[in-house]
């Protein structure tokens, strides 16, 4: 009996270290007019969670905006997103607005922070590019594209936040400006490209950097399920010990 009671704690030890004792850490950029008179303004996350919690880019996305939901069909004149539902997630404050494709294809259409939207212009005219959100990457793979270098340069993503698998150490960062234009990000209405000066992908340049820099530190608590395992695993041994006793 003493050697299946060394047993189990040795199992219950494996399984509290494995949930408790690996923690990972990706990191989010999210680069857009929320200042005042529409300037450009960044937000900038530290997201810590248990191995294996947060898997992809959207994952990432839900972490700091909500897990979004549908919430009835978007009305758009754009032909392309007109009568697809839109996901909204999160609240007036902070949050996240998607044209759902299906099949777990969401855009990113409006991300809201600081109580500010900033949503993709769906009606430009022809010949003129789409203001949007732009998908940028450091570190972790795709299905799409492949491993991502971390060597200190931002990469367009070639996957969809749903298609991306983060890493430790991995960078996420979504730019709002023209779409297909390389030209300076600071102007509202340019290019989507990330200044490395203040914003590389590298932890130090995720802290406040300047006054239109705004940090933020998100921890992501273990999964019900995994607590609930260790939880089952310290009642099993207890009720063990006291049979034991009893004997």
């Amino acid at each position: 009996m003493k050697k299946i009671i060394i047993m189990l704690a040795a199992a219950l030890f494996a399984a509290v270290t494995g949930v408790r004792g690996q923690t990972d850490t990706s990191y989010l950029l999210i680069q857009g007019p929320f200042g005042s008179g529409g300037s450009m303004e960044s937000f900038k996350f530290q997201i810590d969670y248990p191995a294996g919690d947060l898997i992809t880019g959207q994952d990432l996305l839900n972490a700091v905006l909500g897990t979004p939901s549908a919430s009835g069909t978007v009305s758009l004149s754009d032909p392309v997103f007109g009568g697809y539902n839109y996901d909204a997630a999160g609240n007036s404050s902070r949050g996240a607005g998607y044209v759902n494709f299906g099949g777990g294809s969401l855009l990113t259409y409006s991300l809201t922070l600081g109580s500010t939207p900033v949503t993709t212009n769906d009606s430009t005219p022809a010949g003129v590019s789409t203001l949007g959100w732009t998908y940028f990457v450091a570190g972790g793979s795709g299905l799409y594209g492949g491993a991502y270098s971390n060597t200190g340069n931002w990469i367009p993503a070639g996957d969809g936040a749903n298609t991306r698998s983060l890493a430790n150490d991995s960078y996420d960062g979504w730019v709002f400006g023209n779409s297909g234009d390389d030209i300076d990000y600071t102007q509202v209405g340019t290019a989507a490209t990330i200044d490395d000066s203040s914003n590389s992908d590298k932890p130090s340049d995720f802290s406040n950097n300047g006054p239109n820099d705004v940090s933020t530190v998100i921890n992501v608590v273990p999964e019900p399920g995994s607590t609930a395992l260790v939880l089952a695993g310290a009642a099993g041994m207890f009720a063990l010990l006291k049979r034991q006793r009893a004997l």
